[in-house]
């Protein structure tokens, strides 16, 4: 499965955009989105505060690549 997904920040804590899948989307690739953004399955992303804590397996995934 593959499409697009649009972001913008509408405030320090807050995202607002949309998606959509690219087989049978109208839009001509990425560059066309931000002239579609209403045929998008719209979503908003608020942060936690605080954040919560990451799962002990992600920290182990970092942690093997000298990442975390």
């Amino acid at each position: 499965m593959t499409g697009y997904f649009h972001l913008a920040i509408d405030s320090r804590d807050r995202f607002i955009g949309g998606w959509c899948l690219e087989r049978g989307s109208l839009l001509d690739g990425l560059e066309a989105i931000a002239q579609h953004l209403h045929r998008l399955v719209p979503m908003t992303w608020i942060r936690e505060e605080p954040a919560p804590p990451f799962p002990p397996w992600a920290v182990g995934y970092f942690r093997a690549f000298g990442t975390g």
